[in-house]
């Protein structure tokens, strides 16, 4: 690995990540705002995930790998916050398009600070869905804007050079 990001070995990941720096301002800004994370900003990014992990599995099927079970992982997660009425179905494409998306750089190279940084993620995740739905009765659509966190912690950890 060489520095954050692991910008000496650029590979498939790079296209999708791309397309998340452009887009993570109008993601956070929009989700604050209307408590939505739009499918014209969050399906180009799957779509841009689909395509780097078919490269990754001509290229680099370990990467590929990855890829799958990070936006597995992720989309599994949020998927019961969704099925509890916790969160959006915007919050589970943007974690499986970051989860994936960091599947595919190399967070299997580091397991024990991302490991220790998926739990962290999961708890406090956990906290925020039982928070939510402590507060409200009837289940009705999340209030708590998911997306601007997970935009967050990825980058953070991206930053920090843990993926």
């Amino acid at each position: 690995m060489v520095g954050p990001l692991n910008l000496g070995d650029i590979g498939p990941w790079v296209v999708p990540v791309g397309y998340l720096a452009l887009v993570t301002v109008p993601l956070a800004v929009t989700d604050v705002r209307t408590r939505r994370l739009p499918n014209a900003l969050v399906v180009p990014g799957l779509m841009l995930l689909g395509w780097a992990l078919v490269w990754a599995a001509l290229a680099e099927p370990g990467r590929a790998l990855g890829g799958l079970v990070g936006a597995g992982v992720a989309g599994v997660l949020l998927s019961t916050g969704w099925m509890l009425g916790a969160v959006g179905m915007g919050d589970v494409k943007l974690g499986a398009w970051l989860g994936g998306t960091a599947g595919m750089m190399d967070v299997f190279e580091h397991p024990g600070p991302v490991a220790r940084g998926l739990v962290a993620g999961a708890v406090v995740l956990a906290a925020l869905i039982v928070a939510e739905l402590v507060a409200r009765t009837p289940p009705a659509r999340a209030r708590v804007p998911f997306g601007p966190p997970l935009l967050a912690a990825f980058w953070a950890a991206a930053a920090s050079g843990l993926i």
